[in-house]
């Protein structure tokens, strides 16, 4: 069964492998562990109170865990301003890349179908990034991220459950790939300096990522700290520069373009334009690029680019 998943995944440009239930409780136990230490700061161990262990509603009796890696492209976005273009990174994926029927949640429930068993997603919660390195499915990088074989970290995480009962599997360390330990583009390459020699865990608190997405204070977003050099913005929100220099993603990271923002979009959207006064045509393309929900701070993440590139 698992043979002919991972097979299936493959011909879509996936990855994808069954896991018993039971490693659950492994990975609870390593969030209860990763509260109570001293080594993780306040961002890190915020985001591990969005975890969610109850499993989903099913017509059938859970006895497995399904995990795919989705092949993703990084998206570019191209603004105009001042009669210039300037293409600035995405962190989203583009949700027309794929027909219908090449998603996921298609080819893996007519496979589970055809071989007798059903399938189910499990929703937005679960700790993907350490299920999928408990279960050898991949292994983390020095930047944290889950780097998976053919696709580097250049991929999404999905987790379904499944009445197909799969025999016992090992449960991996939650280790970093062999070649991180000679290697440390990741940490020159961080324009904050997240990323450490001297611990497996990123700094949190200082990660681009969560300096310009953070949305708590919506109306009155925060404003960058002091200490943040303007000219390492490169994105709507998000960071890409660790990923861009890893040997680990070598052949397996490329890009699209798949929207242009006229001038008077562009104009629009630095002006704070509110989600109702958007034009159709805006909305859509905002929707497209998953970018419509982090409208209120493209003003100033795309602010700050337009400052260093026009």
């Amino acid at each position: 069964m698992n043979k002919g998943l991972a097979a299936t995944a493959v011909r879509y440009g996936d990855r994808a492998s069954i896991f018993p239930i039971s490693l659950l409780s492994t990975i609870e136990t390593d969030i209860s562990e990763l509260k109570a230490s001293d080594h993780f700061g306040d961002a890190a161990k915020a985001a591990q109170n969005f975890y969610n262990f109850k499993l989903p509603q099913t017509d059938f009796l859970i006895r497995s865990l399904v995990l795919i890696a989705e092949a993703k492209p990084n998206v570019y976005l191209n603004f105009c301003l001042n009669g210039r273009e300037v293409s600035v990174f995405s962190p989203n994926s583009y949700q027309n890349v794929r027909a219908p029927l090449e998603f996921p949640n298609h080819y893996l429930q007519e496979y589970f179908c055809e071989n007798g068993y059903r399938l189910q997603e499990w929703g937005w919660g679960v700790p993907l990034k350490m299920l999928a390195v408990r279960s050898g499915f991949a292994k983390y990088g020095r930047n944290n991220l889950a780097y998976v074989d053919g696709l580097g970290s250049c991929h999404t995480l999905a987790v379904f459950v499944s009445d197909y009962e799969c025999g016992n599997t090992n449960v991996h360390a939650l280790e970093q790939m062999e070649q991180c330990a000679s290697c440390d583009k990741c940490l020159h390459a961080c324009p904050t300096q997240a990323i450490t020699i001297d611990r497996k865990q990123i700094i949190a608190e200082r990660c681009l990522t969560y300096l310009n997405e953070f949305l708590d204070d919506i109306p009155n977003i925060r404003e960058f700290p002091e200490w943040l050099d303007s000219t390492v913005h490169h994105g709507t929100h998000g960071c890409i520069r660790c990923q861009q220099v890893c040997p680990a993603n070598q052949g397996v990271f490329h890009t699209i373009t798949p929207v242009r923002f006229d001038e008077a979009e562009t104009i629009m959207i630095l002006g704070g334009i509110t989600e109702n006064e958007l034009p159709e045509e805006t909305r859509r393309k905002l929707e497209m690029v998953g970018e419509l929900e982090y409208l209120p701070i493209l003003p100033r993440n795309l602010g700050v680019v337009f400052s260093q590139s026009l």
